[in-house]
């Protein structure tokens, strides 16, 4: 017999302040940003993947086999970023019958996201003899070292820029082109990389037999794909007609 239920065992706990605000220097001159300041994004379940809804979960499975400090415990989720910064100013050139001209400039700064000191790991003998009285156990699980969420990837910033001419050809008729550019400066910050670590099981053990020290993985801290990196600088080109 399989039964679902609720549960309100886990929890996620979210506190932020968002500032927002522009200022007209002249009629044709406005600077504007915004600051998100995350105090805290915390909880002991990262919950469900968008569209992609769970009939039942892992979390609490096992309690007597899989003590939750070591495999749900509470801290920073994978989201949590505690400044995000956007900073834009535009300038406009008018030129009458001329045309006009637009500058555009946009920074960003994004705090480090965060991750975890986990790797899945089978179950030990001690957890084995526990959970006799079950019909099946779980081959292994996604185990913790310390609270989640302690770990920080790099903090990353950019400026984009961006030129529009338009020209009235007729009534309100107005072709445009614009050219933008985005990470002028072509940063290349990591956003995420590789995090693998290596249990150390000859090591210190818990009251479950599991180990509660680990070795870092020969590639942890570099990035080991392209979307490891922020975006690269980029240039487009777009073409468009009002009426």
């Amino acid at each position: 017999v399989t039964r679902y239920e609720n549960s309100d065992h886990p929890a996620r706990e979210y506190d932020a302040l968002q500032l927002q605000g522009s200022y007209n220097f002249t009629d044709n001159w406005t600077l504007g940003g915004n600051w998100t300041h995350e105090f805290k994004n915390d909880g002991d379940f990262e919950g469900e993947a968008g569209q992609s809804p769970q009939i039942g979960s892992i979390f609490g499975d096992y309690p007597d086999v899989l003590p939750a400090n070591r495999y749900f415990p509470a801290g920073r989720l994978d989201n949590f970023q505690e400044d995000k910064i956007r900073v834009w100013s535009n300038y406009l050139f008018d030129f009458g019958a001329g045309g006009a001209l637009d500058l555009g400039a946009l920074f960003r700064y994004d705090s480090p996201l965060t991750f975890s000191y986990a790797r899945t790991f089978g179950l030990t003998d001690i957890q084995q003899e526990l959970g006799e009285g079950y019909l099946s156990l779980p081959a292994s699980r996604s185990l913790f070292f310390g609270e989640r969420g302690r770990g920080e990837y790099e903090s990353i910033w950019s400026l984009d820029l961006a030129l529009q001419y338009a020209i009235p050809v007729w009534k309100t008729v107005e072709p445009w082109v614009k050219f933008s550019v985005t990470n002028v400066t072509n940063e290349d910050g990591k956003v995420t990389y590789n995090t693998q670590i290596i249990p150390d099981t000859e090591g210190p053990l818990d009251e479950f037999g599991l180990p509660t020290t680990y070795d870092l993985g020969a590639n942890f801290g570099r990035a080991t794909a392209a979307g490891n990196y922020q975006i690269p600088r980029e240039y487009f080109v777009s073409l468009g007609i009002r009426f």
